[in-house]
């Protein structure tokens, strides 16, 4: 859908077209330059950058479809010796595209230079903290949070704060392996969603072997009907009750590279009771299990 091409001189007053106020610089580009920003300053800013022997690669987001620059994002602060670098410059331009997924790809792509091409070892970035939407997709690319640099920069009267944000490369490969794992077995919606419907079916709930597969070691269950439950209890005296229950409106929201939560609604015939349900999964050693599941009655009537 996307590709990163090196930043071409043309694309410099499209850039400039993007950053159209001084707080929407220091959000984009930190200190590094003033408002208005201007074709100089850009000049400066890729005069050494994209050779081999650059600490900086600059590029354009490009549509593979159109060809049209829609964002631009850089990898800069190379150190070859100690095998790091900075992801920074994030911008999804065209608003156009916005909230279609494009960050997420781009940082994909980025984080796929430093590890894959440049064979770095870690790779990280700075966000303000009041950026919600930048820190979850940073998040779902699979960086953590290290640390608030509280105050750390000034806008007008008010000082704003910023978190430091990594991703290491055993965490990187440990993500693409996850992938690949989804990818076989399709989507990861549906392949989440198979696991939560396997969880509803008769073979699994009276199997303590099989509902030992599904749900984490330190499991636990807020139910519909206001019990608390561990996994212990779903596997003790043969394992969960059984119900005529169907699973609808699905839905899966990724939290991180690892971690999933889903939610969607249960018309559960037996008790003739619709219940909105969520859980919470993790990937660990290579398959997915369930943390935390929660149910919570509903006035809709059965449906199916």
């Amino acid at each position: 859908m996307i590709e990163l091409q090196y930043f071409k001189h043309d694309h410099i007053q499209k850039l400039i077209s993007w950053i159209s106020t001084p707080e929407f610089l220091l959000q984009w580009a930190g200190p590094a330059f003033t408002f208005p920003l201007t074709k100089e300053q850009i000049e400066r800013y890729i005069e050494k950058a994209n050779t081999d022997v650059s600490d900086a690669y600059v590029y354009s987001v490009v549509l593979q479809k159109t060809g049209h620059v829609i964002g631009h994002i850089s990898l800069a602060n190379i150190d070859r010796e100690h095998k790091s670098a900075r992801v920074g410059k994030v911008l999804v331009g065209d608003q156009g595209v916005r909230g279609k997924g494009i960050g997420y790809l781009m940082m994909t792509e980025i984080v796929k230079i430093a590890f894959e091409q440049l064979n770095l070892h870690r790779v990280s970035l700075g966000v303000f903290d009041f950026n919600t939407s930048a820190i979850a997709c940073y998040q779902k690319v699979g960086f953590k949070k290290e640390g608030l640099l509280r105050d750390c920069r000034k806008m007008g009267d008010h000082y704003w704060s910023l978190w430091e944000m990594s991703i290491l490369a055993p965490e990187w490969d440990e993500a693409q392996k996850m992938l690949a794992t989804v990818e076989a077995n399709g989507s990861l919606r549906s392949h989440i969603q198979a696991l939560e419907e396997q969880l509803l079916t008769p073979t699994v709930r009276t199997s303590p072997t099989e509902l030992n597969k599904l749900l984490a070691d330190d499991f636990f269950e807020f139910g519909s009907s206001g019990n608390v439950w561990t996994k212990s209890d779903c596997l003790d005296d043969g394992g969960l009750t059984v119900r005529d229950m169907e699973l609808y409106d699905f839905t899966l929201h990724p939290l991180s590279t690892d971690v999933v939560l889903t939610t969607y609604k249960i018309n559960d015939a037996t008790r003739k009771q619709t219940t909105l349900r969520s859980s919470i999964w993790k990937y660990k050693k290579g398959h997915w299990q369930m943390y935390f599941h929660q149910g919570t009655p509903t006035d809709s009537k059965i449906i199916f």
